[in-house]
């Protein structure tokens, strides 16, 4: 009778390693860095130094991400969620909102369950057909230029898939777009100007300051509610911008203007008369309270100590209302 073999009984001992017969299965537990989740690679060696090998190499491979590229395993959410992660930093407040909203709008529930290893260029261009005809509020169509902006967040975060290998080839890279619709802006006239201002001024002097000093720097929204009193020199007559407000997740957040490019601009007399005028109106709010006007506050507050700037949309939502009161047809600024 022949005798049967003993194996070596150490290599119980080595944490995932197990006997199982006249082998060794070999498991090396790892967390994966995208999903988070526990994974697990095995494999069988015949004996107890080819399964410590093999443990040591199963290690190796979780660690340079190679247990990590299985498309098969990770789906779009999954990848969407970690590429926002890895990028929001690098984002303004502004686009990190926006891209969670097209994201939660959009791809969450149409795509999101999705394995990588299945999405194919054919998906994607459904998707957006389905978006470019049903996709808008209440079912209305979506617009091209939208769609477009949907296509670049998935080819982003798609192509960050390839380089943490979980797929080989970026399925958007092929897609058939929608043709971007045309828009016409239309800027007010000069007549139209005069207009909107006069007509903020017998409902809301402060929108009108803001108006008027939209009109004559050409600054953006947010560029204008980031504006304190220490930004002007009126006896120069001239206004520093150098910040800008944009719409965090828990309210206005502080940053550098769009371009990153500070600027002084001079104002025309009519624009200076406006300002002392503001400056003079909210000094006397200030009063009435009991305390002075501080002389870092906003401009565009809704607060006496102008201690909180305006949001931005509320500015647009103003003009917006505003505009179509008047019945003109000109573009928000």
């Amino acid at each position: 009778m022949t005798k049967r073999k003993q194996a070596d009984p150490e290599a119980n001992k080595s944490p995932g390693i197990y006997l199982r017969g006249k082998t060794f299965k070999v498991v090396h537990s790892y967390r994966d860095p995208l999903t988070g989740k526990t994974r697990q690679l095995t494999g069988t060696a015949k004996t107890s130094r080819e399964a410590d090998a093999l443990k040591a190499k199963l290690a190796l491979d979780a660690k340079n991400g190679v247990a990590v590229g299985d498309g098969a395993r990770v789906t779009v959410g999954e990848l969407l969620d970690k590429w926002q992660a890895l990028n929001a930093n690098n984002w303004s407040p502004t686009n990190v909102r926006n891209t969670e909203r097209m994201i939660r709008d959009y791809l969450a529930k149409r795509i999101g369950d999705v394995k990588l290893a299945k999405l194919r260029t054919r998906n994607l261009d459904a998707l957006y057909l389905e978006l470019r005809e049903e996709g808008g509020k209440d079912g209305a169509p979506l617009a091209a230029s939208t769609v477009h902006r949907v296509h670049s967040i998935v080819s982003s975060a798609l192509a960050q898939a390839v380089r943490w290998e979980l797929i080989d080839a970026n399925p958007a890279d092929k897609c058939t777009l929608p043709k971007k619709d045309r828009y016409r802006i239309v800027p007010p006239s000069m007549l139209e100007v005069i207009e909107l201002v006069e007509e903020a001024a017998e409902t809301d002097k402060m929108y009108a300051t803001f108006l008027t000093l939209a009109f004559a720097t050409g600054a953006r929204r947010g560029e204008l509610c980031a504006l304190r009193w220490t930004d002007f020199d009126l006896k120069a007559g001239t206004v520093r911008i150098d910040r800008s407000i944009a719409m965090g997740k828990t309210g206005n957040v502080e940053k550098g203007t769009k371009t990153g490019v500070e600027r002084v601009v001079t104002l025309d007399g009519d624009t200076i008369v406006v300002v002392r005028a503001h400056r003079a109106l909210c000094a006397g709010r200030c009063l009435a309270c009991g305390v002075p006007l501080p002389a870092d506050g906003f401009l565009f507050s809704k607060e006496v100590d102008g201690s909180r700037c305006w949001r931005p949309d509320s500015a647009t939502h103003h003009f917006t209302r505003l505009r179509d009161k008047l019945g003109l047809k000109v573009a928000t600024p």
